[in-house]
This record gives structure tokens, C-alpha cells and sequence, in this order.
């Protein structure tokens, strides 16, 4: 999940993966699979870098170790 700030300056974490489109309409506007549409005060790039930061975290993780 990445962290975002809406409008009102409240912060918010949303499911990375879930994230369709991210557009500059003026305010940031993040669209999600599920129709779900997020005003946020980052900019389109801040959240491509979050994005990008979150997936290489989940590559970086050491896989779980088999029940003996």
C-alpha cells in the first residue's frame, strides 16, 4: 500500500495494485479498477515513484520459508 494525502490534508494508504490511472485534472486524480475515484494533493509523478518504491519492496522481501 501507498500512503496519500486527500484534499483535506487527511492521509490515506491505498492498495497500489489497485491503481488503473493516475491524471492531472488540475488536482491529482487517481482512478482505481474498482471505479473508485481519489483526489490527492501529490502529483502524478510522486505517486508513480510510491508505485514503483512499494513493487520493488514486495521484490526485495525474502520468500516465506517452507513448514519443516
Amino acid at each position: 500500500m501507498i500512503q496519500i494525502t486527500d484534499l483535506q490534508g487527511k492521509e490515506h494508504y491505498v492498495n497500489a495494485e489497485l491503481i488503473e490511472l493516475v491524471e492531472s485534472t488540475p488536482d491529482t486524480q487517481i482512478v482505481l479498477t474498482t471505479g473508485h475515484r481519489i483526489f490527492t494533493q501529490e502529483t502524478p509523478t510522486e505517486i508513480a515513484e510510491r508505485v514503483l518504491a512499494y513493487r520493488r519492496a514486495c521484490l526485495q522481501r525474502p520468500a516465506p520459508s517452507p513448514d519443516p
